[in-house]
């Protein structure tokens, strides 16, 4: 998202992306952004969250008065009262995602050390008591668990609200806090879910490669047209989220497409695309350019490495589960086998990633960490991470019917 754009337009784009990807109502959640005179941007009162357009977005200015053709969101005083207590917060999303309202039924919240890249974009997680919808002592219950420290707040039978340094910010750390929700309660359903200690948080760190980037001009115009062409589909199927996703598209012995990670997948061009090269090593967190290059060097035969955090495969990568692809042949013959590597043997030796893929594996999952395939070609590896979810929920929903029965 550019950082040109007008606040009533991300608002309206925001709004119609977690919309379309089912994570909210027509007429539930609302959100809100400041600019820098301090007015706050924020979605009308009683309007189709499918059908917003830009003049239709309300802007409350510092001395009270509204500009716009609706009354702002009854839900204006929690936003004001966020702002009030946290000025580092310029943007705030609340939706009534289903996964999170089932944890806002219970009054209870993700634990985000199931997965390393939630506990990283979550933040602190808080819970606010339930009070009437729009009413101060709502407000004041919300704003206080973000005076706390909070970024990402459960209401209690009500949904969640999330808060971020930009509206992109604040919706990928929504659309990982919902894809969390998801991932528990899918273990859950086959298994019990496992938890990383602060101590292996601390350790996700290990020798990997120096990456120069360089833009990779008009030469690759065919390949940076497939390149965001599938980062787009792949966010819209609910395969990506931004952080800590990734996608590559090998060019050359040592050189791959990559994208930008500050700009979001589904809002890709080309100038947002560079050519990697590896030129040397040093420490840095293990993720995206680090594991690819890995993976590559070792690999000539494969041509594109998608890493990434889809809810369903990631019910078992928390779990003690293995994800069994035997379920129906398309998985059998695309996938074959995923090997399951444990966080901690990961994070002492990542080296083993390449030898992998070099016994023929075109798939791999950390615990509590992510799924990384690839492909001969950018599409193939696309398509074996949207089978690997497709079965994942198969086995999932399979699991409530009785035991699961693979092919034999």
């Amino acid at each position: 998202m550019s950082a040109t754009t007008d606040p009533a337009s991300q608002i309206v784009k925001i709004m119609s992306i977690i919309y379309n990807k089912l994570m909210t109502s027509s007429s539930g959640g609302n959100i809100s952004v400041t600019d820098n005179d301090g007015n706050i941007w924020i979605t009308p009162a009683a309007k189709d969250k499918a059908d917003l357009s830009g003049t239709d977005i309300c802007c409350v200015k510092t001395n009270g008065e509204i500009d716009g053709t609706y009354l702002p969101s009854s839900e204006l005083p929690f936003h004001k009262e966020i702002y009030k207590v946290r000025k580092d917060i310029k943007a705030i999303v609340h939706a009534h995602s289903t996964k999170l309202v089932a944890y806002s039924t219970r009054k209870k919240t993700p634990d985000t050390k199931a997965l390393l890249s939630s506990y990283d974009i979550c933040g602190k997680v808080g819970i606010a008591g339930y009070e009437k919808t729009g009413s101060k002592e709502l407000a004041i219950n919300i704003a206080d668990e973000f005076k706390k420290g909070a970024q990402s707040v459960i209401m209690e039978n009500h949904g969640a609200v999330v808060a971020g340094k930009n509206l992109y910010d604040a919706f990928e750390r929504f659309e990982s806090f919902e894809y969390l929700a998801q991932s528990i309660l899918g273990a859950l359903t086959i298994d019990k879910p496992i938890y990383l200690s602060q101590k292996q948080i601390s350790k996700a760190k290990c020798l990997v490669q120096i990456i120069d980037s360089q833009k990779p001009g008009t030469l690759y115009k065919n390949k940076i047209g497939e390149y965001c062409k599938f980062a787009k589909r792949a966010h819209s199927k609910g395969l990506l989220t931004n952080r800590h996703a990734s996608l590559s598209l090998r060019l050359g012995t040592d050189s791959w497409l990559f994208s930008n990670p500050d700009v979001p997948f589904w809002d890709l061009s080309a100038n947002d695309l560079f050519i990697n090269k590896i030129t040397g090593t040093k420490d840095k967190v293990v993720f995206a350019n680090d594991i690819h290059s890995l993976i590559y060097k070792k690999n000539p035969n494969i041509k594109s490495i998608i890493i990434a955090q889809p809810p369903a495969i990631m019910s078992f990568a928390i779990s003690t589960l293995k994800l069994d692809v035997r379920n129906i042949p398309e998985s059998l013959i695309l996938l074959k086998e995923i090997p399951v590597i444990a966080y901690d043997s990961f994070v002492e030796n990542p080296f083993q990633l390449a030898e992998i893929f070099s016994k023929g594996f075109s798939s791999a999952m950390i615990r509590n960490h992510s799924i990384i395939v690839t492909g001969s070609s950018i599409h193939e590896s696309f398509n074996r991470l949207e089978v690997a979810e497709f079965t994942a929920k198969s086995i999932i929903a399979g699991n409530k019917l009785g035991k699961v029965l693979p092919i034999l």
